[in-house]
C-alpha cells in the first residue's frame, strides 16, 4: 500500500521537517505540556486554586489601612490644641501603637495614644501648636499581628 502523504516538508528556512500522519508538528511556542501524574488530577488542581485564593484573601486583610483621619490630610485646622482621630479598617492594639508629631522646625514630639469608642479607632491630642505645617506619623499593630506605618500632613492656623 503506497502512502500519498510526504514524510518531510521543506519550510521557508530551507530545513526539512518530518511529518507524521500528514500533520505538521506544532511549534514549541504553541505546544501544551499536559499535567501528568498527580498534578493532572482535578482534585489537586482544585486544591491548588483554593490555596492561591486563600493566600490572596489573607494578603488583602493582612494590614491595617487608615480609613479616615482628623485632621484630614492636607487640611488646615484651628490651633493651638488639635484633637487627633485615626480610624482603621481592622481592630488595632492601641497599647502597642505610636503617634509622633513632626514640628515645622524639624523636631518631633511623641503623643500619647488612647483607644477610641471602637477597637479600630486611635485618639491623640496635640497641645500648644504654633501656626505652621505638621506631619503626623503613626504606627499601629493590627489585630492579626502586622505593623502598619503611615503619615498625614496638616497645617495649623
Amino acid at each position: 500500500m503506497a502512502r500519498n502523504t510526504p514524510t518531510t516538508v521543506k519550510v521557508e528556512s530551507g530545513h526539512k521537517i518530518p511529518v507524521a500522519d500528514g500533520k505538521l508538528p506544532r511549534s514549541p511556542a504553541t505546544r501544551k505540556a499536559p499535567l501528568t501524574g498527580w498534578l493532572g488530577h482535578p482534585f489537586f488542581r482544585f486544591l491548588g486554586l483554593a490555596f492561591v485564593a486563600m493566600a490572596l484573601a489573607t494578603l488583602a486583610f493582612a494590614h491595617a489601612v487608615l480609613v479616615e483621619s482628623s485632621p484630614a490630610p492636607n487640611s488646615t485646622v484651628n490651633g493651638p490644641n488639635v484633637e487627633i482621630t485615626l480610624r482603621f479598617n481592622v481592630r488595632i492594639d492601641v497599647a502597642r501603637s505610636r503617634l509622633q508629631l513632626m514640628l515645622p522646625g524639624g523636631a518631633s514630639r511623641s503623643l500619647p495614644a488612647r483607644e477610641g469608642n471602637a477597637s479600630n479607632i486611635m485618639l491623640g491630642q496635640a497641645a500648644n501648636l504654633a501656626p505652621g505645617k505638621y506631619k503626623l506619623i503613626w504606627q499601629v499593630l493590627a489585630s492579626d499581628g502586622h505593623i502598619t506605618r503611615g503619615e498625614t500632613v496638616f497645617s495649623v492656623k
